[in-house]
């Protein structure tokens, strides 16, 4: 009796020693997922305005080209941010930044709104990222047309045209839009990228100025 008594506690004990060794593992795993994640995220984000990022835009629009969709790619140049960033120092820059990203974020969130009222049987995406410096770009993939992409692109330019309250000042920027369509102008990211950069000067303009109360 004893002795059995005795293999039960031992066996019960193994059990016990399994199942923590088990439940160790489990959260070994989920940390290592979690830390996969976190990694994963943070290489497909801005660090600074907290938008996608450059290769995040670049595989979106690959995923979107490989699966058949038409594309529109607009590229953002905020003209004289670097006068910003001379004249303030580049923390006011980066809050800059970061004001600016979130007037995009309200004309995109507007716009796939508008979309979602005007063709809610289309499949449609818009995705907004910070490509670096003073770039930005958008990509739509779904229902694209040149005149919803060229009223579109006419909001962003006024979005950023309002003046900016920055670290106690009223700071003016300008941009400027250039414009890429898939097929006629690219079929991969890098093509439309280039062609909507060098697009700047004749499909999007905006007046040069950057300006600051107080300086």
């Amino acid at each position: 009796r004893p002795e059995e008594r005795r293999r039960r506690e031992d066996v019960a004990g193994d059990h016990d020693e399994i199942g923590e060794l088990s439940r160790s593992f489990v959260a070994m795993t989920r940390s290592i997922v979690d830390s996969f994640e976190t990694v994963q995220r943070l290489t497909m984000t801005d660090r600074v305005s907290g938008l996608a990022n450059r290769e995040n835009m670049r595989r979106f629009t690959q995923t979107a080209l490989e699966r058949g969709y038409d594309i529109a790619l607009l590229f953002l140049d905020i003209d004289r941010l670097k006068r910003v960033n001379e004249a303030l120092g580049m923390e006011v820059g980066d809050d800059a930044i970061i004001a600016i990203a979130e007037r995009l974020k309200v004309v995109a969130l507007e716009y796939r709104e508008q979309l979602a009222r005007e063709c809610p049987d289309q499949d449609s995406e818009l995705l907004l990222a910070r490509l670096g410096g003073d770039e930005f770009g958008f990509v739509f993939s779904g229902p694209v047309s040149e005149e919803r992409v060229s009223q579109f692109a006419v909001r962003v330019l006024a979005s950023v045209a309002r003046p900016f309250e920055i670290a106690g000042l009223s700071v003016w920027v300008t941009g400027s839009i250039g414009v890429a369509l898939s097929p006629e102008d690219g079929l991969d990211f890098s093509a439309l990228l280039r062609r909507a950069a060098n697009g700047l000067g004749s499909d999007g303009q905006g007046m040069d100025g950057v300006f600051a109360d107080d300086w």
